[in-house]
């Protein structure tokens, strides 16, 4: 039952993405529905699926809150998340009392996850809600501290050479640990050249304030926008671009900061130049299409989740 909750999360997801709002809406009263009728233990503090599959209706709730300009529920829902928060962490410490004692925490935890001389989980497509009856399946995204769910019409690459040829300007940069490259074909001809969703963990940025302040590759000046999650913090950069040869991208980088890692999301879309094609030759890629595929990429980002499915908040960039 778990496993059909997060498939209809994840297709309520994808209708706010495209603004399919009275859609959205019903799809979570469903997961609702589901989750009243699922059997989780009582008596085990330890197991934590009632918490989980809670916290994920809630961030299906506060994505179509935000979606939608209802700034008064988007605060009531983050609180809420908070506490679900605390909540699924309090039975792991009897010292855990309050939002402020997770970092230490954070920090023993971080210590005891992986055995000494023993590497770090590889990074795994795993798939977030296989559908009963017919539902779509969405391959996700985890190595073992966050999960990233995906979205219709991408598909999960671990290897540069699974993009290489998918445009001049390719969707993800080499050195990810996972790329959600656009692999639908709504576009085909048009000047739509890739869309990506990168993935990579930035060694180089130990430190909260490196991961948070330091600018992107190759770009200086940009506005970076911050985020305190008491637990985590998240930064964006916007105006994150590329160009050359008649084709152009551009994108949004954001961070995450946590447990001492930092993480690195970056989101593209390519276009060719028109002028690069005779008159009517192919219909352009309209602003209209590069918000849809915006608010995928954007969907994506905001469905990080932490050890525990408790949701990641990445401010507007």
């Amino acid at each position: 039952p778990s496993e059909r909750l997060q498939a209809i999360l994840a297709l309520a997801k994808l209708e706010t993405a495209t603004s399919s709002f009275s859609a959205a809406k019903a799809r979570i009263g469903e997961a609702e529905a589901l989750a009243r009728s699922i059997p989780y233990p009582k008596d085990d503090p330890t197991d934590l699926a009632e918490v989980c599959d809670a916290s994920m209706i809630l961030n299906a709730h506060l994505a179509l809150a935000r979606a939608c300009g209802e700034a008064e529920k988007v605060a009531i829902l983050e609180e809420q998340l908070r506490l679900a928060a605390v909540k699924a962490y309090a039975p792991k410490s009897e010292k855990l009392s309050t939002l402020a004692q997770f970092d230490l925490f954070n920090e023993a935890e971080a210590l005891g996850a992986t055995p000494e001389g023993e590497a770090p989980a590889a990074a795994t497509p795993v798939a977030p809600a296989a559908a009963e009856a017919g539902l779509v399946v969405i391959p996700g995204y985890t190595d073992g501290d966050i999960t990233v769910a995906g979205a219709a019409d991408f598909t999960l690459a671990t290897t540069p050479e699974e993009v290489a040829e998918r445009g001049v300007i390719p969707p993800c940069n080499a050195g990810f640990t996972g790329c959600f490259y656009y692999s639908g074909t709504t576009y085909d001809g048009t000047n739509f050249g890739s869309a990506g969703l990168r993935i990579s963990r930035r060694a180089d940025l130990a430190t909260p304030d490196a991961c948070l302040g330091t600018q992107p590759d190759g770009f200086a000046g940009l506005t970076v926008t911050t985020h305190d999650g008491g637990t985590y913090a998240t930064a964006a950069f916007a105006g994150v671009g590329d160009a050359g040869a008649g084709h152009f991208a551009e994108g949004v980088v954001y961070r995450l900061a946590y447990r001492g890692i930092c993480w690195e999301f970056e989101t593209r879309i390519a276009q060719t130049q028109l002028g690069n094609y005779e008159p009517g030759a192919i219909r352009p890629f309209t602003d209209d299409d590069k918000a849809t595929v915006e608010a995928a990429l954007r969907a994506m980002v905001d469905s990080v989740t932490l050890p525990g499915g408790a949701p990641v908040v990445f401010p507007a960039a």
